[in-house]
Order: C-alpha cells, then structure tokens, then sequence
C-alpha cells in the first residue's frame, strides 16, 4: 500500500468483520480515509500501530457506525485525534489508555504509541438504611462485566432485617443480588420489624421503620 492515496470506503459495510490487523498498512501517501471502517458495525479490535496520517486532509465519518469497537491500537505516526465513540450498553462513551487515562473519543493524544479501550461506565449503588448501618465492605459500586453482587446485610438494635426492596414504599418482591450485566445506578431500601418493648403505649411506622411509644 505504498503508493496509495485514497482509502475512501476501504472498508465500508464489512458487517461480518470482528477484528482488523492493518499495523502492516503503509499509509505516509494517503490523503482520504473518509467512511474507511464505515458502518463496520460488528468489529470490536482494529490495529492501527502503522499508520501515518500525517497527509489526511479527510477523515469524515472514519469510524461512523462502528457501533462494537472495544480496542483500537494506535501508533506514533496517527496524528488524527479521535476514534468511534464506544455506544455499547454499559460504556461511557470514552476511551482509557494503557495508564487507565480517560479520553473523549474527539480528544485521542496525537502522535503516541497506545492501546486504547472503551470505557465502562461505572453504577452507583446507594442503600437507603432507615437507620441501620451497613457492613464497611458493602460495595458502592459496579459496572456491566461486575459478576453477580450479593447485596450486604445491615444492621439495627432491637430490629429483624426483612429485606431490600427497590422501591421507598417496599412494594415488590425483596432484592437479594445485583446480576451480572445489570445497568444505571441502583438504589435499595432497607425494610424492618422492630422487636415489640413491653410498656408500649402507642405505635406507629414512618419511612420502613416502626416507632413505639413507651412508658
């Protein structure tokens, strides 16, 4: 490919492709890559590491609809700035480097040797206690490759822990676990019975927790 100019559609509509190793590809003549990996909807890797692209004039739609790219290599001579934006279902939107960096996919360092993947976006979890405490180990936080998460037991004095239910009003069924691929940030609220004092003079329940007036 040394003498090539134009790589316009190169690889436009290879639908089937998963991988592409073009570190090989002398690139220093080209001056058009426009919709070179357009709608190459199923490719997750593609090795860029010999490119020069000092010559591109138009890269337009380069990436567009490389809707599963995970990893892209890149080498000194790709001075192009940008990569597909990663839209998979649990990924943010950018790239990390091989330091764990995060980059816009319009804001790629030009002119250095990396390998970049796609970012998963990570999920608050939150545990609404109605005064309990939790465990110092219950986890915050998960993405879309976290395995299955055992949601932790809290704790409070002269109470029976009756569950974690995904809703403030405890309608539903209990959650135990967060699942594996689960998505978005997951709030849990804790439900109670209380233990019954002897010298109740009044009872009631506000926010999943039952107060007891005593003598």
């Amino acid at each position: 490919t040394s003498n090539v100019t134009e790589m316009y559609s190169m690889f436009h509509g290879c639908k089937s492709l998963t991988k592409l190793d073009l570190s090989k590809f002398e690139t220093s003549k080209v001056t058009n890559m426009k919709s070179m990996f357009y709608n190459c909807s199923s490719i997750a890797f593609v090795d860029l590491s010999g490119f020069n692209t000092s010559n591109v004039t138009n890269s337009a739609d380069m990436f567009v609809g490389c809707s599963n790219l995970s990893e892209a290599k890149v080498g000194t001579g790709y001075t192009l700035k940008f990569l597909s934006q990663p839209s998979m279902t649990g990924y943010s939107g950018n790239w990390t480097n091989s330091s764990g960096t995060s980059y816009a996919y319009d804001a790629i360092p030009s002119g250095v040797a990396d390998t970049y993947k796609a970012e998963l976006a990570t999920y608050a979890i939150t545990y609404e206690t109605n005064g309990g405490s939790m465990p110092n180990d219950a986890p915050t936080s998960y993405t879309i490759k976290s395995a299955d998460i055992a949601l932790p037991t809290p704790s409070l004095a002269g109470s029976e822990f009756l569950g974690w239910y995904e809703s403030a009003d405890f309608s539903g069924d209990p959650v135990t676990t967060i699942s594996a691929g689960s998505t978005g940030d997951k709030t849990f609220y804790a439900k109670w019975n209380r233990s019954i004092p002897s010298d109740v003079k009044d009872s009631g329940e506000m926010g999943g927790v039952t107060w007891y007036i005593t003598a």
